[in-house]
């Protein structure tokens, strides 16, 4: 639970951070299986994070506990 809100805090700071006008001009993509947070600008990497997620291993959550990250 706590790595889903240290990457959902990353994400909202990224949105603040980043000018209105030219956020689409970003994207921000999480690797689980590499754990990375990887920042693009324009189809380049501006800046990669290591990140945590979930110690219940590879899968799909499947019920609250199992210990998975869930995508979305």
């Amino acid at each position: 639970m706590r790595s889903l809100f240290i990457q959902t805090s990353l994400f909202f700071f990224f949105l603040s951070v980043l000018p209105s006008a030219q956020a689409s001009e970003y994207q921000i993509l999480i690797s689980k299986k590499n754990h990375e947070l990887i920042v693009e600008k324009a189809g380049e990497v501006v800046k990669k994070y290591h990140i945590a997620s979930g110690k219940g291993g590879k899968g799909t959550k499947r019920r609250q506990g199992d210990s998975k990250t869930p995508q979305g």
